[in-house]
C-alpha cells in the first residue's frame, strides 16, 4: 500500500540526510523495521546507500540496530574503484566490521 511506502521513506529520508537521532528514534519505535529493505527496481539497502554516501554515523547506527554488513558490498567495491578519491571513505569503510565474507 502506498502508505507503506511512506512510512519506508521516512527512515530512508533520515538516513540520506544524515539525521541520526530521527533514526535512532525511528528504530526505537519500530525495533523491527527492516533494515534489507529495498525499493524500486535499482533499489538498495540503506546500509548500501550511506556506505556510498561516505556517512560514517548512519553507517554506525545501521550496524548498531543489526544491519547486515553484506548490505553495503557493492557500495564498497564502487568506492575502492573510484578513480577520485572520496576524502571520507576510509572512515566510512572502517565502521564495517571485519569478515571473511570481505577478503
Amino acid at each position: 500500500a502506498a502508505s507503506d511506502v511512506y512510512k519506508r521513506q521516512a527512515f530512508i529520508f533520515a538516513s540520506m540526510f544524515g539525521n541520526v537521532e530521527c533514526m535512532r528514534a525511528w528504530l526505537a519505535r519500530f525495533p523491527h523495521y527492516d533494515l534489507a529493505y529495498q525499493h524500486g527496481v535499482a533499489g538498495s539497502p540503506v546500509l548500501n546507500r550511506a556506505v556510498l554516501s561516505s556517512s560514517a554515523p548512519v553507517v554506525r547506527v545501521l550496524l548498531d540496530a543489526r544491519a547486515n554488513p553484506q548490505a553495503a558490498m557493492v557500495a564498497v567495491l564502487i568506492i575502492c574503484s573510484r578513480k577520485r578519491p572520496i576524502p571520507t571513505a576510509a572512515r566510512t569503510i572502517s565502521c564495517l566490521p571485519s569478515s571473511s565474507a570481505w577478503t
